[in-house]
């Protein structure tokens, strides 16, 4: 039963920043585009996503139309999606290895 909870929130949440980047991007609200994306990333990280956490975050962070406190909030997205893939690529290695 949690398990459907959890994947009903997930939906939601993704429904909720997708709608958010939509009509961000409509308004040519650039800099709130960014935070729709930010919050993507983290959830993103929440679902084990790594690799396209890491890729929006990393975009969040580099666009020159993020704040600094969206910046701020990335990189925390983007240590853990880091941690998390080289903690996987180690124990591809050690399992090949």
């Amino acid at each position: 039963m949690a398990s459907i909870a959890s994947a009903k929130r997930y939906i939601e949440a993704k429904d909720q920043f997708f709608e958010a980047l939509h009509f961000n991007q409509a308004k040519d609200y650039h800099e709130l585009t960014m935070i729709a994306l930010a919050g993507l990333a983290a959830l993103k990280v929440a679902t084990n996503d790594y690799q396209a956490a890491l890729l929006l975050a990393t975009f969040v962070n580099q666009n020159h139309r993020s704040w600094l406190e969206t910046k701020s909030q990335v990189k925390e997205a983007i240590t853990s999606a880091t941690v998390r893939l080289s903690e996987g690529v180690g124990l591809k290695a050690r399992r090949q290895g």
